[in-house]
């Protein structure tokens, strides 16, 4: 009779246990997530500042710069 209330004690340690990790699991990977999303918002920022720096050059000095540009790489 003992043994089997043990047994139950073990068990139920034991999914707590388990419902404790995978709780941890899933913060984890939400801070990681987050963390991800973070840096690609960077990445978009630094693309939308260069577009931004782009679209101040008058068309000709953009046009110049382009000619210039493919004439370095022949």
């Amino acid at each position: 009779m003992t043994m089997i209330v043990y047994m139950t004690l073990v068990l139920d340690l034991i999914i707590r246990a388990l419902c404790v990790m995978l709780l941890i699991a899933g913060i984890v990977h939400v801070v990681v997530s987050i963390g991800e999303k973070k840096k690609a918002v960077n990445e978009l920022t630094v693309i939308s500042k260069r577009l931004h720096i782009l679209m101040d050059i008058p068309i000709k000095k953009a046009r110049e710069f382009m000619k210039g540009n493919d004439s370095h790489k022949e």
